[in-house]
């Protein structure tokens, strides 16, 4: 399956490794496919919203965490809220008609 995300193509792949992630290089995001459907949704849209909050340039490295693997900071204003539910809405549109459509065997 693919989602467009801020105008790009995303692939979604279903893997073995767990939980998470996405590749901005080659616009994937993995999930682990062992998952209950409410976590695959759930990581899906862990990994949609991070990816929209990097474009938007407001990720940043925790230098103050011992974990700093994983362990990131977001700082926006609310117009930068705004842009990223507005973002996140087209998605989870797109999200909705692919899984409307797989019901009905399309």
């Amino acid at each position: 399956m693919y989602l467009l995300i801020l105008g790009e193509r995303w692939k979604i792949k279903l893997v073995k490794e767990s939980g998470g992630s996405f590749d901005w290089s080659t616009h994937k995001i993995k999930i682990n496919k062992n998952l209950c459907d409410d976590s695959v949704f759930n990581v899906l849209i862990h990994e949609i919203s991070e990816i929209i909050l990097v474009a938007l340039n407001v990720r940043y490295e925790n230098s103050f965490s011992q974990n700093c693997n994983s362990d990131y900071l977001f700082m926006f204003n609310h117009n930068i809220f705004e842009t990223y539910v507005s973002e996140l809405c087209g998605v989870l549109k797109q999200l909705k008609i692919k899984l409307n459509l797989k019901k009905k065997g399309k």
